[in-house]
């Protein structure tokens, strides 16, 4: 049976191609992966597909994240990916916005675990935090 993509070479990188390119290429990576084909290279498909060819670094790097936080990756696992991503350009917020974008999949349970974790990586000290003294509350008078 022959493939519906065979590119005679590798794509251009995402921003070099167009968004018709972009989506053609995508498209056709999805269509090898769920027939049952592997990303790296085989007798009918392209040279191996790379997460470049489809995401640039950044986007990359959060994905990366994404995923070992829902993995369970250690804090050294964790904090290596905050650092390649921050290479990228991406900010602390960015990384605290990968927690929350994850949230609602892995579940409140999961989330908990993981900030901890998530917060050593970026360099927060989550006990300290807790240590500080808390501002008294402002009540309206009643």
């Amino acid at each position: 049976m022959a493939r519906p993509w065979q590119p005679d070479r590798r794509p251009a990188p995402p921003a070099a191609r167009d968004a018709a390119g972009a989506r053609t290429h995508a498209l056709g990576v999805l269509q090898r992966l769920a027939s049952g084909g592997g990303p790296d290279q085989d007798a009918e498909g392209p040279p191996e597909v790379t997460a470049a060819e489809l995401l640039d670094e950044r986007r990359q790097a959060l994905v990366c994240l994404a995923a070992l936080i829902a993995s369970g990756a250690s804090a050294a696992t964790c904090g290596w990916a905050v650092r390649r991503a921050a290479a990228t350009g991406v900010s602390r917020e960015d990384v605290v916005a990968v927690l929350v974008a994850i949230a609602p999949v892995l579940g409140e349970a999961r989330i908990v675990e993981a900030a901890p974790r998530v917060a050593m990586a970026i360099g927060h000290d989550v006990a300290a935090a807790f240590e500080a003294p808390a501002p008294a509350p402002a009540f309206p008078p009643a």
